[in-house]
């Protein structure tokens, strides 16, 4: 039943995010989808293991958070490259999130058989990190895209 949900919840989060991004920026949505998932994970490790309704809502909201600060982190990172290097840069950021994509399965199956509320705690403060890291960040909505490194 989590799964289909977990995959249902990513719908939305990628259809009707990019019309959020579309309005709003890229920066300030996904600073706070990052931050909205990560809070949501942490608060994982306080709600009993009895309370199953709650710990669902808080990792499907935690799923759908991270699902739209992917979103949005692809767009700005893509805009964020001079013309001359995006490819390259876009094909060095795909590598380093596949890394995090093997590395995550070793954080909750093994790391998580012998310490329950470490995934939720290292993902949490991970994405909450990260949102506060993308506040550096220039936002690009409406802004021309650099072709050249000196542009920048």
């Amino acid at each position: 039943c989590l799964q289909i949900l977990s995959g249902l919840v990513e719908l939305p989060a990628y259809s009707v995010w990019a019309a959020v991004l579309h309005r709003l920026g890229r920066k300030y949505p996904t600073v706070g989808s990052f931050i909205i998932g990560g809070l949501a994970l942490l608060a994982l490790h306080f709600v009993s293991r009895d309370v199953s309704w709650a710990r669902m809502v808080l990792a499907l909201t935690g799923k759908f958070s991270i699902s739209c600060a992917w979103s949005g982190l692809g767009l700005h990172a893509l805009e964020l490259f001079p013309t001359e290097l995006r490819t390259l840069a876009r094909g060095l950021c795909v590598m380093a999130s596949r890394v995090g994509g093997i590395v995550a399965p070793m954080v909750s199956d093994i790391l998580g058989a012998y310490f329950p509320w470490a995934p939720s705690m290292i993902f949490g403060c991970g994405a909450v990190v990260a949102g506060l890291a993308h506040l550096l960040l220039p936002e690009t909505l409406g802004r021309d895209l650099p072709d050249t490194i000196h542009d920048l």
